[in-house]
């Protein structure tokens, strides 16, 4: 589950990043200030008043780590709701033998 896990913070954070990077080459700075900002709330309220290439780079790293974190969770809580503990299967186990 260590490997999903990883992969999924990984994932979040690449997604993110092409994501912000492509708002920024494509959208006027007006748009794409704001969509920066909303990709990384409530995060991207410690970068507010930031502007341009600042702004870019706050929200590729706070934001990147931000969404690392949101799919690494899933990950996790989708990996530990599908395996059950080991404590559960032994009992599994103990009904079948009776």
């Amino acid at each position: 589950m260590q490997r999903a896990v990883r992969n999924a913070a990984l994932a979040g954070f690449a997604i993110h990043t092409l994501g912000a990077l492509w708002v920024s080459r494509s959208w006027g700075s007006f748009g794409a200030s704001n969509l920066l900002l909303w990709m990384s709330f409530p995060l991207s309220l410690a970068f507010f008043g930031a502007t341009g290439g600042t702004l870019l780079a706050l929200s590729l790293a706070i934001g990147g780590l931000e969404w690392a974190a949101v799919g690494a969770l899933i990950a996790y809580l989708v990996g530990r709701s599908t395996h059950p503990k080991s404590e559960a299967r032994s009992d599994d186990s103990d009904l079948s033998d009776r």
